[in-house]
């Protein structure tokens, strides 16, 4: 695996995460907060096939690079930590959705079993309550809201 940041090919920004594994490299930028890899060519079968399952506001926000490669907003997921995804009415109207994990108390455990499990149950959950939103072009804070930037 080779990985180093680079220029991102949506925004310019100095801040995009590339990553070399195997027969596909990909980029994720954490500056516009968009990603694609090597596989995403702009109507290629994959990325049609991987357009089918995203949210219609992603396939509207779709930036295609000069490469022809298609980028999209990232969808951060980490269970201890939070989620940071896209969020909003329309291309013109949106930005970054932020919220926190939080541990589950142990008289709630039983609310929050895991699917195919006899008895195991999630420790975390995503808390409304620290739902907060950041402008789209403020990636950054979103995912600083989740401490991603900070040592466990």
């Amino acid at each position: 695996m080779n990985d180093k940041i680079v220029i991102c090919l949506k925004c310019g920004g100095p801040m995009c995460y590339e990553i070399q594994h195997e027969n596909v490299k990909s980029w994720m930028c954490m500056g516009c907060g968009f990603q694609t890899n090597s596989f995403l060519k702009e109507g290629s079968d994959f990325q049609i096939q991987q357009e089918e399952t995203l949210p219609e506001l992603y396939k509207d926000l779709k930036y295609v690079d000069l490469e022809n490669k298609a980028w999209y907003p990232i969808v951060l997921n980490f269970p201890e930590r939070g989620m940071v995804f896209a969020d909003g009415a329309s291309k013109g109207n949106w930005g970054w959705t932020s919220i926190l994990a939080t541990k589950i108390l142990e008289e709630e455990k039983k609310n929050y079993k895991k699917p195919g499990t006899k008895d195991q149950y999630y420790e975390y959950k995503m808390d409304n309550k620290t739902k907060k939103h950041f402008e789209s072009n403020d990636f950054i804070s979103a995912a600083a809201h989740i401490k991603l930037f900070e040592d466990e």
